[in-house]
């Protein structure tokens, strides 16, 4: 029988541990580091002087950084009352690559005289804040929220292994558009791979591509970072899923997932920027293929049911446990 009086006596002791937590949270720093990061990688991705309104464009970015700093600081200390090696983690995971990439670019710079290694050491790191020009105040902030929050752990997979390849000569160039981050080079995995935001692709032997939105002949490189650049639309939709829902089935050779993120390329190239469809792959009456209701509820209902059993482990457990389910549903072609 469920003892309801020892339940409520632990929640309240919970809370009690929760609130003293939260009051020793160093949170200065947080939001000092948080601002300070959003705001130091702004002018990677600042609109052109050609643009319109540029000046009015910069002013806005701006803004959506200074807010997503902060909220995003608020967040990180939540969680770091909560369960504090999350975020150490994320640490680690973040700053060893970079400091390796930014250690490589100072070598390759004694060694040869170029800055290239460096340049996009700092872009992909860049990409970690990356808010796209153009979007409305609220837009630009739930970017900027997302890409921390939501679109993990892949992004931050993403980025260590981008800094990493970087760090060993084998990136080319580094650009971002489209609210992701794209490095082309060297790529030992695969011709083309996606996590989160960040977009790796082999340079096939051409010379590489400074904007995925250019018209007339398409290149193979073009159309392979056109084909990632859907990957990238589904990790923004389904986010925690996305591994499991998009990427294993992907990896797999399952053909729906390519269909899918060539369909959300085009259709979303097309609206936001009047950029001619490229691929024809998934015919005229198809309908993007979003996660299902079911898999968010089961994902959320496991996570916060084992977390609150068990702790941050057991929570980590569980969506390991529903992703492996949620993978082996869409094994198959559709």
């Amino acid at each position: 029988m469920i003892d309801f009086t020892e339940m409520l006596t632990d929640a309240q002791q919970w809370l009690r541990l929760f609130r003293h937590d939260l009051a020793d949270t160093p949170w200065v720093f947080i939001i000092a580091c948080w601002v300070s990061l959003y705001l130091l990688f702004l002018p990677f991705y600042f609109p052109g002087k050609d643009q319109a309104e540029a000046g009015k464009l910069k002013q806005n970015l701006m803004l959506q950084g200074l807010f997503s700093g902060v909220i995003s600081a608020f967040l990180t200390g939540v969680i770091f009352a909560i369960a504090p090696v999350v975020v150490y983690g994320w640490l680690w995971i973040i700053l060893v690559p970079a400091l390796l990439g930014f250690l490589s670019g100072l070598l390759r710079k004694l060694a040869t005289g170029k800055w290239n290694v460096m340049d996009n050491a700092l872009r992909i790191m860049a990409g970690n804040f990356y808010i796209e020009p153009g979007q409305t105040f609220l837009r630009g902030i739930l970017q900027g929220l997302g890409r921390q929050f939501w679109e993990q752990p892949q992004t931050l997979i993403g980025s260590a292994i981008a800094q990493l390849l970087n760090s060993v000569w084998l990136s080319d160039k580094t650009i971002a558009g489209g609210g992701a981050t794209f490095m082309q080079g060297k790529v030992p995995m695969a011709n083309g791979v996606t996590f989160g935001s960040f977009i790796l692709v082999n340079d096939m032997g051409g010379p590489v591509v400074d904007n995925i939105l250019i018209p007339g002949r398409q290149s193979p490189l073009l159309r392979l970072l056109r084909h990632e650049y859907g990957h990238y639309l589904q990790n923004r939709e389904s986010g925690w899923l996305y591994l499991f829902k998009y990427g294993i089935p992907s990896a797999g050779m399952i053909v729906w997932p390519e269909k899918d993120a060539e369909f959300r390329s085009d259709k979303h190239l097309l609206i936001q920027n009047g950029t001619t469809p490229l691929f024809r792959s998934y015919g005229d009456t198809y309908q993007k293929i979003k996660p299902a209701w079911w898999e968010f509820a089961l994902m959320f209902t496991a996570i916060i049911a084992a977390a609150l059993w068990g702790g941050p482990a057991a929570g980590a457990g569980a969506w390991l446990m529903t992703a492996g389910v949620i993978a082996a549903f869409n094994l198959r072609n559709r």
